[in-house]
This record gives C-alpha cells, sequence and structure tokens, in this order.
C-alpha cells in the first residue's frame, strides 16, 4: 500500500500548491481592487477567498458582474486543478489494477499449496481495495472504468456511457488561420475539461443526435459524433472544430 499513499501524498501536495498560488493571486486581485474604492468588486474577490479556503473541490457559480479579472483566474485554478485529480484518479486505478492482479496470483498460488489461509487473506485484501472510499471515488470520476489507449470495449453503449472517462485529440481554430491543439476530457456527470489556451472546465450534454459542448464565456457548440465514435466535427461556416477519439475506458 505504500505506493497508494504515495500517489494520495503527490496529488494532497499539487492541490495544496495550486490553492496557495491561486489564494495569492487573489488576495493580491483584492489589494488592487480596494484601491479603487469600489466595494461591489471587492466582495467577489472576498467571497472568492472564502469559499477557496474552505475547500475547493466545488466552487459555485459566480455572480453575474465579477470584476474582469476573476471568471479567467478562476476558469485557470479549475482546469489546473481538474488535470491533478483525473491524473491522479488514472494512476490510482491503474495501480489497483496491478494489485489485484497481483493478489489473485497469489490467492491462486497459495490455495494450490494448501495455504488456505493465506489464501483468504489475499481475497480480503483485495475486496478492501475494491471497497476503499479513495479508489471509489476515482472510479466515479472517470465514469467507474479505468482508462486504456483507443480501441478497447464500450462501443455499444449509449453515448452518455461511453463518453464518461473518454480522451479526445482537439484542435480549434479559424478556417482561414492557424489551430490550438489540445484534449477534452469527458467525465461522468455531464461535466468536461477543455485544455486548449483560454478554455477550461465545462459541460457536455448528448442533444438528440448531436454533442453539446459548454466551455464558459463562450456559447454552446453543437458536435456530430463519427458512426464508430472516433470522431467529432463542430465546424460552422468561420470556425474548424475537430476532435479525435485518443483514449478510451474499458469494463472493469
Amino acid at each position: 500500500m505504500a505506493r497508494y499513499d504515495e500517489a494520495n501524498a503527490t496529488r494532497d501536495e499539487s492541490l495544496k500548491k495550486l490553492e496557495a498560488s491561486y489564494l495569492a493571486a487573489l488576495k493580491k486581485l483584492e489589494d488592487r481592487l480596494k484601491d479603487t474604492g469600489d466595494l461591489d468588486q471587492v466582495l467577489p474577490v472576498r467571497e472568492e477567498i472564502s469559499v477557496v479556503e474552505d475547500g475547493a473541490e466545488d466552487l459555485p457559480d459566480l455572480p453575474d458582474k465579477p470584476p474582469a479579472q476573476l471568471p479567467g483566474m478562476r476558469r485557470k485554478f479549475v482546469s489546473a486543478r481538474t488535470k491533478v485529480v483525473m491524473e491522479h484518479a488514472r494512476e490510482l486505478l491503474a495501480l489497483v489494477e496491478k494489485m489485484d492482479q497481483v493478489l489473485s496470483e497469489q490467492e491462486t498460488r497459495l490455495t494450490r499449496e494448501g495455504d488456505v489461509d493465506g489464501a483468504l487473506a489475499a481475497r480480503k485484501m483485495s475486496a478492501t481495495l475494491e471497497a476503499d472510499a479513495g479508489i471509489q471515488k476515482a472510479r466515479e470520476l472517470l465514469g467507474k472504468r479505468s482508462g486504456h489507449m483507443a480501441g478497447g470495449s464500450g462501443d455499444s453503449l449509449p453515448l452518455e456511457k461511453f463518453l464518461p472517462g473518454t480522451v479526445w485529440a482537439y484542435e480549434s481554430g479559424p478556417k482561414d488561420g492557424s489551430s490550438h491543439e489540445g484534449f477534452i476530457l469527458f467525465f461522468a456527470g455531464g461535466k468536461l475539461l477543455n485544455t486548449l489556451p483560454n478554455a477550461g472546465p465545462g459541460t457536455w450534454k448528448v442533444d438528440g443526435d448531436k454533442l453539446a459542448l459548454t466551455v464558459n464565456p463562450y456559447p454552446t457548440v453543437l458536435f456530430t459524433v463519427g458512426d464508430e465514435r472516433r470522431s467529432l466535427n463542430g465546424d460552422d461556416a468561420k470556425s474548424r472544430r475537430r476532435g479525435k477519439l485518443h483514449a478510451v475506458p474499458v469494463e472493469d
């Protein structure tokens, strides 16, 4: 279990550094806004500081008219935090998969050797891992499945169940100019993370035969999903928006 504890400690340290950095930036912004004498601009920043100090896992919506700098700062923080949490979840499930394999092999070997008590202990350890709250949370984040490269199972699932845990290589830009490249990561509960510059966390929803993606403050974009679920197309008259399946989950 040492590697399990090490993975959790690494995640916690990364989140602690992100939160400290964000809080420091918020306090600097608060000081600058105080100098303007505009209380309505100061209060949203003070509230943001308070909620982050209380727990940054699920931040409330910003007010309708926040200071101009605050939405961008929030997007960058949430995006960075989501990456840390998702990477930790994938690392944790990969580690558990290896540990389960070792324990299963140990159970079989000990049974053949006549050590029934030892075999039962190996089975109990496997069950303890499966019931661990941190591992269950990681499975929920990744759609209750562990990640593998594209080409795995799940293609026959409804799109709402297929998408959580998938990763898509994504490019977006004007049709007559250069595109930005990055990834879109889909999570359970209709949440996503777009890693392109000036993007960040957002939401997704299956809308008839289309896939609706929203990343505030930008308008919702409707995508067509390829017949084999290997491509996304959200092109319009001015913009090119294309996705290509990069990684999919497989059933446990």
